[in-house]
């Protein structure tokens, strides 16, 4: 009988140190992760529409300075921001731009897009 009792009195502390231990809150997790640019599958141009524009490293207005395009560049769209940000009372997407010169990031209200690099070039022409 006194083994029994000891027997269930061991079972009971398992059981409930088991529940216990499986009860644990878990902390909440929160992983950030660099924003993914969508990918674009048509040919999409920029002409940088301000006099001198600042191409970052990444696709906010804190990163750093990697180059700079003067009005009327022309470069390649190789993606978009996923969401708009806002910068300087703006609401605009980022996009990720490449010339013979640069690749970077710059802010879409200091370009103008065009569906081609022909109609590119011609804007960039009339600035």
């Amino acid at each position: 009988m006194r083994f029994g009792l000891s027997l269930m009195v061991i079972i009971l502390a398992v059981i409930s140190f088991s529940v216990t231990a499986c009860a644990k809150q878990e902390e909440e997790l929160q992983l950030k992760l660099p924003e993914t640019p969508q990918l674009s599958e048509r040919d999409l141009w920029a002409v940088v529409s301000v006099p001198y524009l600042r191409i970052r490293g990444s696709s906010e207005d804190t990163s750093e300075t990697i180059g700079m395009m003067r009005k009327g560049s022309v470069a390649e769209v190789l993606a978009i921001s996923q969401r708009l940000y806002e910068m300087n009372d703006t609401r605009d997407y980022w996009y990720l731009v490449e010339n013979d010169e640069v690749k970077g990031w710059v802010f879409g209200d200091s370009i103008e897009l065009f569906e081609t690099r022909e109609k590119a070039v011609r804007a960039a022409e009339l600035e």
